[in-house]
C-alpha cells in the first residue's frame, strides 16, 4: 500500500469515529425540539366557568395572578398581562405556556440506542388507545437523558379539535403560544411539550466539527507520525470492525425495543393507565363498544357529558351500543343524522351521560 492510501483509509476512520462519538456525547443529539424553559412562564388556564393568567418563575412560584369569569374575558385581558409580564421579565424573558384540561401526559423509558424510533413508539401505544384516528390528535414530546444511559419520553395527547377551539376562544392565536401542558395529577409534576416542534441540525454540527477535527489530526499524524502510519492503520482498522459490531448490536438493539414495547407495554409502562379515570378510560371504553364500520372526528368532556361525532355505517346502532355501556347512558342524538358527501356511511352526532361505576361486592364491604 502507498502512502495516500494509507492516509485516505486513515482519514475515513477518523471521521467516522468522531461523528459517532460527538453524537453520543451530546446532552440529547436527536432531531426532536425539548421545551426551551424560560426562566419565567405566562400560563393561562381554563376551567368549566374562569379563565386565569398567572406569571410563574422558575420554581413555579406566583409573580401576579388575573382572574375571570368567561362572559367577562376578552383578549385586553391577555395584552394587559403580556405587558405586565415583559415588565417582570426583564432581560431574560418568558415563554407563554396553555394548560390543557383535556390531555394526557406520561411519560416512558426507552434504550438510547432506539431514540430515532421514540415517536413511533409513543404512536404505536396510543393508537390503540383512542377511537380517535391519529390526524384527528396532536401529539408533542420531548425526550431527555436519564439515568443508566436510557432516555426519558414525556408526552402530551389531546383531541385537535378540543386544542383548536380553546384557542379560538381565547382569540390567541398558535404562534403566540410556546408550550403546552396538562393538569399536574397529584405529586406527579405537568407534562411540558413544545406547541410548534422544531428541528435542531445536530448531525449536521457534529458532521461539520467531526470533519474540522479530522482534518487537524490527519495534518499532525502527516507531520509528525510518518513514520508510524502503517501501524496506526492497522489499529484503526480494529476500531472500524469494533464500530461496525457496535452498530448492528445497536440496531439489533433497537428493533427488539420496540417489539417489546408494542407486545408488553400494557403490563409494564401503561398498567396504571387502565386505573384513571377520566378522558383516557373512556376513549379506551369507546374504542371497544363502537362498531368496527364506525369512526370519530370529535370528543368533548365536559363535566358529566360526553359529546362525540364522526362516521358510522348506523348511527341509529351507535344508540343502543352506548345505552349498554357501563359508563354511559342517556344517548341522544343532537343533530339530524345526514350521509356523507364522499362516503356512504352516515354523520352522526351523539350526547351521552357519564355513569358512576357499580361499586364491586369488595368495596361495598370495606364501605
Amino acid at each position: 500500500m502507498t502512502i495516500q492510501r494509507h492516509l485516505s483509509r486513515l482519514w475515513k476512520s477518523l471521521a467516522t469515529w468522531w461523528l459517532d462519538q460527538l453524537e453520543m456525547a451530546l446532552p440529547i443529539a436527536n432531531r426532536y425540539a425539548t421545551a426551551d424553559r424560560q426562566p419565567m412562564r405566562l400560563v393561562v388556564r381554563t376551567e368549566e366557568k374562569a379563565v386565569s393568567i398567572a406569571l410563574l418563575n422558575q420554581a413555579d412560584e406566583v409573580l401576579f395572578i388575573e382572574h375571570t369569569d368567561w362572559l367577562s374575558y376578552t383578549r385586553e385581558m391577555f395584552d394587559r398581562c403580556l405587558s405586565a409580564a415583559e415588565r417582570l421579565a426583564r432581560p431574560r424573558g418568558f415563554s407563554v405556556s396553555l394548560v390543557l384540561t383535556q390531555a394526557i401526559g406520561r411519560s416512558l423509558m426507552i434504550p438510547r440506542a432506539a431514540r430515532a424510533q421514540a415517536e413511533d413508539i409513543i404512536r404505536a401505544h396510543i393508537r390503540r388507545k383512542t377511537p380517535l384516528r391519529l390526524d384527528d390528535i396532536f401529539l408533542g414530546f420531548v425526550v431527555r437523558m436519564a439515568r443508566d444511559g436510557c432516555l426519558e419520553v414525556r408526552y402530551l395527547v389531546t383531541p385537535r379539535s378540543f386544542l383548536d377551539k380553546l384557542l379560538q376562544r381565547l382569540a390567541i392565536q398558535s404562534t403566540e403560544v410556546s408550550t403546552l401542558e396538562n393538569q399536574p395529577d397529584g405529586a406527579v409534576p405537568a407534562v411540558i411539550v413544545p406547541l410548534t416542534p422544531t428541528q435542531r441540525p445536530a448531525a449536521q454540527w457534529c458532521r461539520r466539527v467531526a470533519f474540522g477535527l479530522a482534518t487537524v489530526m490527519l495534518a499532525s499524524a502527516a507531520l509528525s507520525f510518518g513514520s508510524i502510519v502503517i501501524r496506526q492503520e492497522l489499529a484503526l482498522q480494529q476500531i472500524e470492525q469494533d464500530l461496525a459490531d457496535l452498530t448492528r448490536t445497536a440496531s439489533s438493539t433497537a428493533d427488539k425495543s420496540q417489539a417489546i414495547y408494542e407486545m408488553a407495554s400494557d403490563l409494564t409502562r401503561f398498567a396504571d393507565l387502565q386505573d384513571l379515570p377520566g378522558a383516557l378510560r373512556i376513549w379506551e371504553h369507546l374504542a371497544t363498544i363502537l362498531p368496527l364500520s364506525t369512526y370519530l372526528t370529535e370528543i368533548t368532556i365536559s363535566d358529566n357529558t360526553v359529546q362525540i361525532s364522526g362516521f358510522s355505517a348506523s348511527a341509529t346502532a351507535l344508540i343502543q351500543a352506548i345505552e349498554g355501556s357501563a359508563f354511559l347512558h342517556g344517548a341522544v342524538l343532537t343533530a339530524p343524522v345526514t350521509r356523507g358527501q364522499d362516503t356512504d356511511k352516515e354523520r352522526f352526532s351523539i350526547k351521552a351521560s357519564l355513569r358512576r361505576p357499580r361499586a364491586t361486592a369488595e368495596e361495598r364491604e370495606k364501605g
